[in-house]
């Protein structure tokens, strides 16, 4: 059928060029061992990149009409054409071997139904709830001489918790994703969680005054998503990046190393080209501190006469290079002094222009390095570059939980608390 197009478009004197995404989705929602719902679906978009008349056209549908398309295009070419004249995709790229195993829905539904026998111990979870989602993005670009295909896929389950003690209510949750569907791990990790769920109905604060912290790898990869953008050419080049008076100067603390890897098969966000057709490879994005790679797609990379580094649709797989110390051998360095279990409202407390952070956290006060008192009425209140400047020690706790940033724990001086109590 796409081929058909091309073919048919050609003797029309137009060169195009398909983009296709095939997605299926399943769905499971649990709640209290109760089916609240499941849903499949499967859904197939197309990106048309055409040239007529020296004329740029991208157009977007759900199905393939050659003769409505060709001629949609003959007669608006001058009214559709668009700024972005960036050539069509010319490597040709061998598709790697996906191979994963999709769960029957019965089979989801049996396993999440057995997670609940973990909760139900403990008298102050109130409500619970389950879901568990595959993703499975399947895409092709085709033009009149390449034919490139890539795959792959997530298993997502998250939780939700409503918990009550005393009057005091509170709503924990978390979500964790794998490559290949292992309830058997997750599973691990609910126990572990539903282990600190309880820790969150304390209200513990602490004195205003600049700590020892040490951030989760939760906490940084939120951030370093956040901040994601700023190092993007066409941010730098707009001056609406953090970051755009900054390239090829230290920036961060010399232990500091930015990768992006979309070529790595361990992280879940592996993909062979971007949505351009550009080839994806690992690179160094900062290095010892020190920013050294924009990144590009074809438009951006044209404008500053350099190659695109295959990121039309973002970052895939960027993480800051993980240390040898496990999390207990950060905790035994901080001592004395608070972790940051969590961090929230990103959006309302985060200003992306100039890395100044104020958010709402939650953790522990850390004694004798072990974890005393659960802190959930503090402020982080820092900048990016402060974080990334003060690091003592980088942890090797890497976690990835969705495909675009992985995280590590960071050990990390001097960094200021927002409290409400009076002394410690």
């Amino acid at each position: 059928m796409i081929k058909e197009f091309i073919e048919k478009a050609k003797t029309e004197d137009i060169l195009v060029e398909v983009f296709t995404t095939n997605n299926k989705t399943i769905q499971v929602k649990t709640r209290n061992k109760k089916v609240e719902s499941t849903n499949t679906s499967v859904t197939k978009k197309y990106t048309i990149k055409a040239i007529y008349k020296n004329k740029v056209i991208k157009l977007y549908t759900d199905y393939i009409d050659s003769e409505k398309l060709i001629s949609l295009i003959k007669e608006n070419y001058e009214m559709l054409d668009v700024e972005d004249k960036t050539s069509f995709a010319d490597e040709a790229l061998a598709c790697k071997n996906f191979i994963d195993t999709e769960v029957s829905v019965q089979q989801i539904t049996n396993d999440l139904f057995d997670l609940y026998s973990l909760a139900e111990k403990h008298e102050e979870i109130h409500d619970l709830k389950i879901e568990y989602i595959y993703d499975c993005t399947e895409k092709s670009i085709m033009n009149d001489t390449i034919d490139i295909k890539d795959k792959n896929a997530l298993h997502n389950f998250s939780v939700q918790a409503i918990l009550l003690k005393g009057g005091i209510r509170k709503t924990s949750s978390f979500d964790f994703s794998f490559k290949k569907y292992d309830i058997k791990k997750f599973k691990e990790k609910l126990e572990e969680e539903i282990a600190t769920f309880k820790d969150k109905l304390t209200e513990e604060s602490v004195k205003t005054d600049n700590y020892k912290i040490i951030l989760s790898n939760t906490c940084v990869r939120k951030l370093l998503n956040y901040f994601s953008f700023a190092f993007f050419a066409e941010d730098i080049n707009k001056h609406t990046s953090l970051l755009w008076d900054k390239f090829n100067t230290q920036i961060f603390s010399n232990k500091i190393n930015i990768i992006e890897d979309p070529t790595n098969e361990k992280l879940l966000g592996t993909t062979l080209f971007d949505s351009e057709g550009v080839k994806t490879y690992y690179k160094e994005i900062v290095k010892d501190g020190k920013f050294i790679t924009k990144l590009y797609n074809k438009k951006s990379a044209s404008e500053d006469k350099v190659a695109s580094t295959g990121n039309s649709d973002g970052v895939r797989n960027l993480y800051i290079k993980p240390g040898n110390a496990s999390f207990d051998d950060l905790m035994q360095k901080l001592k004395e002094g608070i972790f940051i279990e969590n961090i929230q409202a990103l959006f309302a407390g985060i200003n992306k222009t100039t890395g100044e952070i104020s958010v709402m956290a939650e953790g522990y006060l850390v004694k004798e390095g072990k974890k005393k008192k659960h802190l959930n009425m503090i402020i982080l209140s820092t900048s990016l570059f402060e974080l990334f400047n003060n690091v003592i020690e980088i942890g090797n706790d890497i976690e990835m939980n969705d495909q675009t940033c992985a995280g590590v724990s960071m050990l990390i001086d001097n960094i200021k608390i927002v409290g409400n109590k009076d002394s410690r």
